[in-house]
C-alpha cells in the first residue's frame, strides 16, 4: 500500500472507474463538480491517515450547496466505497465511513437537542455543528434560533434554554423526560401521578411546577383534547386540570410582558415556565423544601439544620 497519493491520482481513479461502470446512476459531471468541492488541489498528497479528512471535506462540499438532494451523498459514499475497496484499484485503500443522510431541519434540531443534553460539557461550536450535519452555519443558527423559541412535534411544544460560552453552545438545564413521551395518552398518565402524589406537603410545589411545566408545554389543541375529551373518557378531576390550565395560562401572560420590556425574548431569567429551564429557579423559592428538593435531587451538598424531638 503506497503511504500517499495525490488527490488528482485518487479522483481520475475513481472517474475511471465511474465511466467503466454503464449503470451506476451517476453521472460523471456531476461526480467532477462534487470532488472539486472538496477542496482539494490536485497535487495534494493524502495518506491513509486522512480519512477523517476526506469525509470532512465531503461534508464541507455539501454543505456549500443550497439546494441538496440525495445525490450528492450517494456520489460521496460511492467515491469512498471505490477508495476503500482495492480490487477496483490499486496500491492504496482508505476505511472511510459513509456520510448519513441528509436531515430534515426537524430532525437536525431534535438531534442537537440531544446532543446539547449530553454529558459533554464542553459544548458543542456552531461550525462543528454545521459540520456534522453538512450545512451552512447560518442553517446551525436558524435551528437554535428555533429552537429557543419552541417547536412543536406530535402536539407537544418543547424549547431548549442555551447559552454561549467561549464561542461554544451549551444547555443550561437538562431535558425533561416528558420530551420523550410518544402519545397524550401517556402525558395524561403522568399528569396523574403528579396529581396523585400533589398531597404530599413536602413535594408539592415541586411536583406542581413540574405539571405546570408540562401542561405549558403542550399545544392548544392538545389541551383542549385533555380537558374537553379525555377528562371524560378517562374519568379525570377536571378540576384539578382546569387550575392547571389557569396557572400556565397566567404565567404564560407574565412570560409575554416579560418579553415585550426585554426586547422580545423571555431568556433563562425570566418568567417564563419551559421543560428545559434551569431548575435552580424551583431551588430558589421561598419554600424551604424546594431548596432541600433541588439539593437531594441534584447530590448537592448542603448543610441542615433541624429541631429534634428533645428540642435540640
Amino acid at each position: 500500500m503506497a503511504a500517499r497519493i495525490t488527490f488528482k491520482r485518487m479522483s481520475d481513479d475513481y472517474l475511471a472507474d465511474l465511466a467503466a461502470r454503464k449503470y451506476s446512476g451517476i453521472e460523471p459531471k456531476s461526480a467532477v463538480k462534487l470532488l472539486r468541492g472538496m477542496g482539494y488541489g490536485d497535487n495534494d498528497m493524502i495518506s491513509a491517515d486522512d480519512c477523517v479528512g476526506l469525509r470532512t471535506a465531503a461534508a464541507y462540499a455539501i454543505a456549500k450547496i443550497k439546494n441538496k438532494s440525495y445525490k450528492e451523498y450517494v456520489v460521496f459514499n460511492d467515491f469512498f466505497a471505490f477508495l476503500g475497496d482495492e480490487a477496483r484499484h490499486r496500491g492504496y485503500a482508505f476505511d472511510i465511513k459513509p456520510l448519513p443522510r441528509q436531515l430534515t431541519a426537524l430532525e437536525r434540531q431534535i438531534t442537537i437537542a440531544k446532543m446539547l443534553h449530553g454529558k459533554d460539557d464542553g459544548g458543542f461550536s456552531e461550525d462543528k455543528l454545521a459540520e456534522e450535519f453538512m450545512v451552512s452555519i447560518d442553517t446551525i443558527r436558524n435551528d437554535m434560533q428555533g429552537l429557543r423559541y419552541g417547536i412543536s412535534v406530535f402536539d407537544q411544544r418543547f424549547s431548549v434554554d442555551y447559552k454561549r460560552y467561549s464561542g461554544r453552545l451549551k444547555m443550561v438545564s437538562t431535558a425533561h423526560p416528558v420530551f420523550l413521551t410518544p402519545n397524550l395518552t401517556e402525558i395524561v398518565f403522568l399528569l396523574e401521578g403528579l396529581r396523585l402524589q400533589d398531597k404530599d406537603m413536602i413535594r408539592h410545589d415541586y411536583l406542581w411546577n413540574t405539571a405546570v411545566s408540562i401542561w405549558s408545554q403542550l399545544s392548544d389543541y392538545a389541551r383542549n383534547r385533555i380537558l374537553n375529551v379525555l377528562c371524560d373518557i378517562i374519568g379525570l378531576d377536571k378540576s384539578w386540570y382546569e387550575e392547571l390550565d389557569r396557572d400556565a395560562a397566567s404565567y404564560g401572560a407574565a412570560a409575554d410582558r416579560y418579553a415585550a420590556g426585554n426586547g422580545g425574548t423571555g431568556g433563562s431569567d425570566g418568567p417564563v415556565r419551559e421543560m428545559f429551564r434551569d431548575e435552580i429557579s424551583i431551588g430558589n423559592s421561598h419554600r424551604r423544601m424546594n431548596l432541600l428538593m433541588y439539593c437531594l435531587k441534584g447530590s448537592i451538598p448542603c448543610n441542615i439544620s433541624y429541631i429534634g424531638d428533645n428540642g435540640d
